[in-house]
């Protein structure tokens, strides 16, 4: 049993030698192609290949990362009878302006999981503040967010905002579906305009 199992092993491992021997032969074919290849060949190459997607990611791995600021702000009109509900905290799914500062910075940190070429940020700070305008029965929504990066973070101010709105109207629907909201608006720190 001894032997049998002994000469079983050194079938197993001359097996296991000679796979290796043939990945290591592969492997080495694959190399001196690459080495025929010179870089300015590799780089002409991918870059037609890349260049047939309409679609890619904005390459920033040569840029330094600096400060980054940016503001975002929107406007939900929600009419008089939401409006005097929510300033009086009688609405029926509860206070939309608490719960849409928190969807706000939810918005921010999952802003490149929803738009699909936005870079992955590491986000510092950021802020929001609901204004109540009782001239025209509106809900105001800033949101400011900074980060140290590569990149821009307007995108992320935006996204900030969106959620802020959404929550509003959707805690707010019950009560009137005929809601507005108005087109957003950006102010990137002058660093953003510069380098983003």
């Amino acid at each position: 049993d001894c032997l049998l199992s002994r000469g079983l092993g050194d079938v197993y491992k001359r097996q296991v030698y000679y796979s290796c021997l043939a990945t290591d032969t592969r492997f080495l074919r694959v190399i001196s192609l690459l080495k025929i290849i010179n870089e300015e060949n590799l780089k002409d190459w991918a870059k037609e290949i890349f260049q047939k997607n309409s679609f890619n990611m904005v390459d920033v791995s040569s840029k330094k990362e600096t400060f980054r600021r940016a503001l975002a702000s929107g406007k939900i009109y929600v009419g008089k009878d939401v409006f005097e509900l929510i300033k009086n905290k009688e609405m029926p799914k509860g206070d939309p302006i608490t719960l849409a500062e928190i969807s706000a910075v939810l918005g921010v940190k999952k802003t490149s999981e929803l738009i699909p070429l936005c870079h992955p940020l590491p986000i510092d700070h950021t802020a929001t503040k609901i204004i109540m305008n009782n001239e025209d029965n509106s809900l105001e929504v800033f949101c400011v967010v900074s980060a140290v990066a590569k990149t821009g973070v307007e995108m992320e101010a935006i996204m900030g905002v969106n959620a802020a709105l959404i929550t509003i109207y959707d805690l707010s629907k019950i009560v009137n579906p005929h809601l507005r909201i108005c087109l957003l608006y950006t102010s990137p720190s002058p660093r953003d305009k510069r380098q983003s």
